[in-house]
């Protein structure tokens, strides 16, 4: 069954497919990157998601697999659209032939994250797949390609504010995202919130790294950074402030980040 829907908040309006398709978008997805694999794999997973209160995937996104769309595509996942009971989420697939046996170590990762409001909020989690919130401003990437264009740098500036303070919790929780030294889709924005994703990479208890990388990225390497920083600074400067936040991890030194922000 095809059907359309529309997503207010979204302003969705795309191709949906019944979780019980058998063949097209829903198995291409489900068994990706083997659209062929055995009706025993396929069922499987689809009961699966059925149980779950799945009742369509969402043909939508700028990644291709094949000639249907999807919202993200890496090395162990398919990242789609679903709607479960009446509501528009992300399902994370786990590919057939991915590397990793498991989705689970993220999904605890997640799991213990949420109550700090670093992530998205996760409905389910297991082997093959994670169910979590939708974020309704897409990805920072997109977010900031929308400041820019209508010129509101102060929005910009309170935004990187807010990655880097909530970078410094996730520091503090002794969490290393592993993938923030490029972030533009490590981070999806909702109603203005931003919130860490993709925690594939992450682990617990090594040296921990966000905020450097994420103040590396932003205020060095990151195209909009004369826009960011509004004047003249020195890599000197960023960089000794760096140094400082590296060795000490404390809360003074991340103020002196985020002074470069507004000073």
């Amino acid at each position: 069954m095809v059907c359309r829907f529309r997503v207010k908040e979204a302003c969705l309006d795309e191709k949906l497919y019944s979780i019980d398709e058998s063949s097209g978008f829903v198995r291409a997805v489900l068994c990706f990157p083997d659209s062929m694999c055995s009706d025993k794999v396929f069922v499987e997973r689809a009961s699966i998601l059925e149980g779950l209160g799945v009742e369509c995937l969402v043909d939508y996104g700028v990644k291709r697999v094949g000639r249907y769309s999807v919202v993200g595509k890496g090395w162990a996942s398919i990242v789609v659209l679903c709607i479960q009971d009446g509501s528009l989420r992300v399902l994370k697939i786990r590919r057939l032939d991915s590397r990793r046996d498991s989705l689970e170590y993220e999904g605890m990762l997640l799991e213990y994250l949420a109550p700090y409001r670093l992530v998205p909020r996760v409905y389910h989690w297991s082997r093959d797949f994670i169910i979590m919130d939708y974020a309704s401003s897409g990805c920072l990437r997109d977010y900031i390609n929308m400041l820019l264009e209508t010129g509101d740098t102060r929005c910009l500036r309170n935004l990187i504010a807010s990655i880097l303070v909530k970078a410094y919790i996730l520091d503090k929780l002794g969490i290393d995202h592993g993938e923030l030294n490029r972030p533009e889709t490590h981070i999806v924005i909702d109603n203005g919130d931003p919130l860490f994703i993709d925690f594939e990479s992450a682990r617990y208890g090594r040296r921990v790294h966000n905020v450097t990388s994420l103040s590396s990225y932003f205020f060095i390497r990151s195209r909009f950074k004369e826009k960011l920083l509004g004047r003249e600074v020195s890599r000197g400067e960023i960089v000794s402030r760096l140094q400082l936040y590296k060795k000490t991890l404390s809360l003074e030194s991340l103020r002196l980040l985020l002074e470069l922000l507004y000073n």
